[in-house]
């Protein structure tokens, strides 16, 4: 997951007083295969009072001096986005087993696996980003980038992905674990990859696929 800023060229004066949510106001969907052969998922979001809480946090004293002048020419005309990759760009994390040994117990740790790819997708979305300010009319503000944490985010999964002929760590096409015939995995641990698009949908129907295949 990754949060860079827009900056428009237009002011939208009232933007800090409106009453609104702090859902996403519109998605983009990028298909560019000079960045990447799958879809880029964007989810652009006006203002809300933590934008505010960002820049006196940047400022520090000087908020004092230059805050209103601050809110008048950046919070008018600040969008943020939050945006996905697909998994085949994302870093994942490997999970390891240590069996119990005497007087310690099993334990379970996390590790990241880095993906070579992650960095030049994203300075290849920038670019687009620039190119195409003309048409959104702003500028991505790339210094303000924040890249998410492997696991930081809402699309995760692939533990247990769907194999036709699965092996150890694998699932069949009914969710069922390698090995086992009366347990089935119905959420997205059982997606082979994941798509940068919202998946939640995706997830109930495949849910519902195995529910029913494996009730009749």
């Amino acid at each position: 997951m990754t949060t860079p800023f827009l900056l428009r060229y237009r002011k939208v004066v009232v933007a800090a007083a409106e009453a609104t949510n702090t859902l996403a106001q519109a998605f983009i969907e990028l298909n560019d295969p000079s960045i990447s052969s799958n879809t880029i998922h964007l989810q652009v979001y006006t203002y809300n009072e933590l934008f505010r809480q960002q820049i006196r946090n940047a400022l520090g004293p000087l908020d004092r001096l230059f805050g209103n002048s601050v809110d008048r020419s950046v919070l008018s005309r600040l969008l943020l986005i939050q945006g996905y990759l697909h998994s085949d760009l994302s870093p994942g994390i490997e999970v390891t087993l240590s069996r119990a040994s005497g007087a310690k117990p099993d334990t379970l740790s996390l590790s990241i696996a880095p993906n070579t790819g992650t960095r030049p997708a994203l300075s290849a979305l920038l670019r687009k980003l620039r190119s195409e300010r003309r048409s959104i009319r702003a500028w991505p503000v790339w210094p303000a980038l924040r890249v998410g944490e492997p696991g930081r985010g809402f699309h995760t999964g692939g533990t247990f992905p769907m194999r036709s002929d699965p092996r150890e760590f694998e699932t069949d096409e009914l969710g069922r674990p390698y090995g086992l015939s009366r347990v089935h995995v119905v959420d997205a641990s059982v997606f082979p990859s994941l798509p940068a698009t919202t998946i939640t949908l995706s997830v109930m129907a495949n849910a519902h696929r195995i529910g029913s295949a494996a009730a009749g």
